[in-house]
């Protein structure tokens, strides 16, 4: 059973769980630390690219954030970077809000 804070919860605790039974608990505690890690280090970069209005690093930033952000149902951030793959396919107009979003996830 879900509480109600579990649908605020950057992380999908069934996602997580499922994981944990795949993989055992470490891997997904490990997994989860390299995520956080990593995703400031990302978000950073999309920032570059979007700064140097080089859309393809920007396109290809985000998809990649967005892999890493579904294998552990960050589903805020995944529908986040899936918008600023497509803003970016599209010319980049409003990406700038779309980051400072995903940034807030």
């Amino acid at each position: 059973m879900t509480g109600p804070s579990d649908s605020d919860a950057p992380l999908d605790g069934h996602t997580l769980e499922e994981l944990r039974e795949l993989t055992g608990p470490r891997v997904v505690s490990e997994s989860i630390e390299l995520f956080y890690r990593s995703a400031e280090k990302n978000l950073a970069a999309l920032r570059d690219a979007q700064r140097y209005g080089d859309l393809r690093a920007l396109e290809r930033g985000a998809h990649a954030l967005r892999g890493s952000c579904a294998i552990l149902g960050a589903r805020g951030m995944t529908v986040l970077s899936r918008e600023i793959e497509d803003v970016a396919r599209g010319g980049g107009d409003g990406v700038a809000a779309l980051l400072d979003a995903l940034d807030a996830e």
